[in-house]
């Protein structure tokens, strides 16, 4: 066991030998796992919410680790974390509607996103256009509806994505690859992964990984050993 009295978990961190995750207890009060150590984490404030890592977004729009030491502030969203090797990116919106992300730790404003954009991976964010663009603007895919859990390694990442239109792709280390295997109304899921509507977890090849998945968890991976939890569709009994 790791923690107990557990409410909510927090996007996990993964680095190429540690990782950190936080957590919400049922009391209200906050703590984290440390490569499996569980520690309390007392200064987090009363009403924060958990973020990624071991950080949490405060009511005040602070976003702090354990011990207190702020990474940003005025943030009210945070995108989906990447992590690769001991490097990590965050984006963040800020309440005036303007953006940053997070570089390992170091904060840096991000004034070529366009108003109205939504951080969405690392330092990539989706502008009300449906592009999906990082803090320089440089354009990684278009007519973008939705994206999965992000996969990175030390040297990789991997992101699928689900278009406008209904049909889907993949970004492989920044480069695009359509995918037109993959079902209609499939939903992106973890690195290069889809859930079908008939409960597969496939690739973009149509290599399938599991069958009868009603839902996933969050993803691990650790430089090329990933693990990602999944809930099975309940079993029809026959009478």
């Amino acid at each position: 066991m790791f923690a107990n009295n557990v409410a909510e978990v927090g996007q996990g961190y993964s680095a190429a030998v540690s990782y950190h995750l936080g957590l919400r207890l049922t009391d209200g009060t906050f703590a984290w796992l440390n490569d499996g150590v569980y520690s309390p984490a007392p200064n987090i404030p009363a009403g924060s919410t958990l973020a990624y890592g071991g950080l949490w977004l405060t009511p005040d729009g602070r976003l702090i680790d354990a011990a207190g030491t702020v990474y940003a502030t005025d943030v009210v969203a945070i995108s989906d974390g990447h992590d690769g090797g001991d490097s990590w990116h965050l984006g963040v919106q800020h309440a005036d509607g303007t953006f940053g992300w997070i570089n390992t730790g170091v904060y840096a404003a991000s004034p070529a996103i366009p108003a109205g954009s939504t951080p969405a991976y690392g330092g990539l964010f989706l502008t009300p256009d449906n592009r999906l663009i990082d803090s320089s603007g440089t354009v990684y895919a278009t007519n973008v509806r939705s994206w999965g859990q992000g996969y990175a390694t030390t040297t990789s990442w991997h992101l699928a994505l689900e278009h406008t239109d209904g049909t889907f792709g993949w970004i492989n280390t920044g480069t695009y690859i359509a995918a037109p295997g993959i079902p209609a109304g499939s939903t992106p899921a973890f690195g290069g992964l889809w859930l079908t509507p008939d409960g597969r977890i496939i690739s973009a090849d149509g290599t399938v990984f599991a069958s009868n998945v009603e839902s996933i968890g969050d993803g691990y991976n650790v430089d090329g050993d990933w693990h990602l939890g999944i809930k099975l569709r309940p079993t029809a009994c026959a009478w």
